[in-house]
């Protein structure tokens, strides 16, 4: 009889598959936070022997803004891969208008302002211009009264 032991090397590192980006929506406008957890990878090895599996942040409490999450993943035989994913926390869109998207209505609302606030300005402007003119023609005729009395003095 024969015996004979054969030995299998594994330089196949294992396949990670991650989602590619993700939003995580605060409860609401005035919380800048919220809790977060990701979707599963899809993780492969031609082994099937995973010895490490992990991710470089942990779910919980994020702030607003753009987060990187890294992915690593090791065999038995040391092969190694990783992969990467983006997340954003974000506050939830404000409540649609009756005429229209928020977009559209804080477009509208910054527009109205602006020929609001140049109206007013325009207002402004003129009611000084009346004011010092009619300080212009009170001077004038206050100094064509002194003249006029002046003259007449000297008559």
């Amino acid at each position: 009889s024969c015996t004979f032991f054969v030995k299998g090397e594994d330089h196949q590192p294992p396949t990670l598959i991650c989602p590619n980006y993700f939003e995580a929506v605060t409860p609401d406008l005035s919380t800048p936070y919220t809790y977060v957890s990701w979707p599963a990878i899809t993780l492969t090895d031609n082994s099937n022997f995973i010895m490490m599996s992990n991710q470089s942040l942990t779910f919980g409490n994020y702030s607003t803004g753009l987060y990187n999450l890294t992915y690593y993943a090791e065999d038995y035989s040391g092969n190694y891969a990783t992969c990467s994913s983006q997340f954003a926390v974000v506050l939830p869109a404000a409540p649609l208008s009756p005429q229209g998207s928020t977009a559209d209505s804080s477009v509208t609302g910054i527009a109205a302002g602006a020929a609001g606030g140049s109206a007013l300005l325009l207002i402004i402007v003129i009611v000084v211009l009346v004011i010092v003119r009619r300080n212009q023609k009170r001077h004038m005729s206050q100094a064509a009264a002194g003249y006029a009395e002046l003259m007449a003095m000297s008559d």
